[in-house]
């Protein structure tokens, strides 16, 4: 019986891991954020409202030489082929 435990919570943590590489908000905004502003530091990113064709990933970000806490909104669209990136709403 034990076995039949172990495979299952092996079979939901590959599900859940699937679905965190799957959402734009958790490493997508990551690495477009870095690649944007290279100099700028996330404290944090999340997904906020969305649809399965549209996610809105608020972000949270110091500049360089600045301890304002800056928020923006990174909107993804899904192509079909993966999420891509369309505009950026500045939260205020």
């Amino acid at each position: 019986m034990l076995k039949y435990y172990i495979a299952l919570f092996l079979v939901a943590g590959a599900a859940l891991f699937y679905v965190y590489l799957q959402d734009p908000c958790n490493s997508k905004i990551r690495e477009d954020f870095a690649g944007k502003y290279p100099d700028y530091k996330i404290l944090s990113s999340g997904a906020g409202e969305g649809t399965p064709d549209k996610v809105m990933c608020h972000v949270s970000y110091h500049k360089p030489d600045n301890k304002q806490v800056f928020k923006d909104i990174w909107i993804y669209v899904n192509s079909g082929n993966g999420w891509e990136f369309s505009r950026i709403l500045e939260e205020k």
